[in-house]
């Protein structure tokens, strides 16, 4: 009897054994992303990667990816964990943005592809190294006004016809800006106060357009072309001045022939500036 009993605890203890394991463990897979899911390209386009892990990997799922854009494609998975994608270049301007979804069974993921628009080249961004000018004062009863240059080289004390051109420095730019305002300065250094300028003729608070242009001057300081301003915005604030103006400007070849190309120029200086105090000269 006694080998019975043993026998019977014999098959209870083998059925313990032989059951599942507990119903509580987690073996379904899990799939994540582990590079960027945010990324920035030139404009030239390149190769990218994705780097993923997957916890418990199921022979029965695959990882596939997919566009929301005809200009990101080419994926590879050549290798376990990563994923190859290919952007082509961007021919226009402006920037643009794709979506790229990787899957796993039921479970995906996304990562943002954003790439650089081009380089427009009718856009010229200068940080000009001077600001130069004069202070006029009243000369125009009602107005204050500032006569700002925006330049690489500054001015001049060259004595022509018997008088200063102040802008005749050898292979010199200006941008020059009239300013009428309805504000006088606050301190002797005649700085144009925070504001907003736009190009007008004659009101207030705006940039002159007859006496507001571009110049380039040659080797010997004579201004080989002089540009006018279709449009012109100012804008001072914080001790920095930033003008943006649309200029049809003249080029020269090597025979002296004349091409001319629409621009947009914008032209930033900051830091601290002068301007001549010419509101007590009489002329």
């Amino acid at each position: 009897m006694k080998k019975i009993f043993a026998i019977l605890a014999l098959f209870a203890t083998l059925s313990v054994a032989c059951e599942p394991a507990d119903s509580g463990t987690n073996n379904e897979s899990s799939f994540v992303i582990t590079s960027n899911t945010e990324v920035r390209v030139d404009e030239k386009g390149s190769i990218g990667i994705i780097l993923y892990e997957i916890t418990n990997p199921s022979m029965e799922l695959e990882v596939s990816a997919k566009s929301n854009v005809d200009w990101i494609g080419g994926f590879e998975y050549n290798e376990m964990g990563k994923i190859l994608y290919k952007v082509v270049s961007n021919d226009d301007v402006d920037e643009r943005t794709g979506i790229i979804t990787v899957t796993y069974g039921e479970q995906s993921a996304t990562v943002t592809v954003n790439q650089a628009g081009r380089e427009d080249s009718s856009i010229k961004n200068i940080e000009a190294p001077m600001l130069v000018g004069q202070y006029y004062g009243t000369k125009i009863p009602g107005f204050y006004l500032y006569y700002l240059a925006f330049s690489d080289k500054g001015m001049s004390s060259n004595e022509v016809g018997g008088s200063i051109n102040y802008w005749n420095v050898p292979d010199a730019y200006y941008y020059f800006v009239y300013v009428l305002t309805d504000r006088a300065p606050a301190d002797d250094k005649c700085q144009l106060h925070d504001g907003v300028y736009e190009l007008g003729s004659g009101t207030m608070n705006c940039i002159n357009k007859d006496t507001s242009w571009y110049q380039v001057n040659d080797a010997s300081g004579i201004a080989w072309t002089q540009s006018d301003y279709a449009t012109a915005k100012l804008v001072v604030e914080n001790g920095t001045l930033t003008l943006t103006a649309d200029i049809d400007v003249m080029y020269k070849d090597e025979d002296c022939n004349k091409t001319f190309q629409e621009e947009r120029h914008i032209v930033t200086y900051t830091g601290d500036y002068s301007l001549l105090d010419m509101s007590n000269v009489i002329y």
